[in-house]
């Protein structure tokens, strides 16, 4: 090929072309035990989660007869900071980690499922079940437009959770019976399911970002009946393994 003028040009100003890899929306999830958070690896396999190009955190999950586990690292380096008076809208107040999980098929008007609430809330550690269509504990979420009524939102002790900062992130690992999330393991079975990341504003008493893993719908940061809603017709799925 001649070099012409014209093709020395062209590759001056050629810039290459970036392509967005393949969204990840399903997670195969192996058997094990509880992640260490000083020492799990989020290397290749990990659910990556991103706002736009921008990645801000990462998460694993494992499982056994008993339990879901789920290590979650936040590129964040004030670890954990929620200055919020309350557990149960912690979502609105700082950082927390959230694991959302379906059984079933769902429109994607279908308000379902269960979502796991882990935070550090007035200097105690707090883990929050959320159920829409549970029963026995309702809570009303209320906006000056709207409100929404879940048939269950409670402190649950039985989800337990630690941390590690690990330089400028952190990690949380943390231990859900399957009691709590209304279902059964069993090899081979897929759940709808979500991680999502959310990150409190510089003086900790505010969320400005929310971000999941498969759920797009997160924009919202100041109406609560929005940002307490989860639709799992929006999720990827859990793919228990043998």
């Amino acid at each position: 090929i001649e070099l012409t003028p014209a093709l020395a040009d062209a590759s001056r100003t050629f810039k290459p072309e970036r392509r967005a890899a393949a969204r990840q929306t399903a997670f195969a999830v192996p058997r094990g035990g509880p992640f260490d958070p000083a020492a799990v690896s989020f290397d290749e396999g990990a659910m990556l989660i991103q706002r736009g190009s921008e990645e801000v955190g990462r998460a694993r999950l494992a499982y056994d007869e008993e339990n879901l586990y789920l290590a979650a690292m936040l590129i964040d380096d004030t670890p954990m900071t929620n200055r919020g008076s309350g557990a149960v809208e912690a979502f609105k107040t700082g950082d927390s980690v959230n694991l959302f999980v379906a059984e079933g098929e769902f429109s994607p008007a279908d308000l379902a499922g269960t979502r796991v609430l882990m935070s550090r809330v007035g200097g105690r550690d707090v883990s929050v079940v959320y159920q829409p269509r549970g029963e026995g504990e309702p809570y009303t979420f209320v906006s000056p437009v709207r409100q929404v009524t879940f048939g269950l939102v409670r402190e649950e002790p039985g989800v337990t959770w630690t941390m590690a900062p690990r330089g400028p992130t952190y990690v949380v690992s943390a231990t859900i019976p399957w009691r709590v999330l209304g279902g059964e393991p069993a090899a081979g079975k897929t759940l709808r399911g979500d991680v999502g990341l959310l990150f409190a504003d510089s003086t900790g008493g505010k969320t400005t970002r929310r971000v999941h893993w498969v759920d797009t719908h997160t924009n919202v940061i100041n109406d609560t009946p929005d940002e307490s809603e989860f639709f799992p017709a929006r999720w990827g799925t859990f793919e228990l393994q043998p």
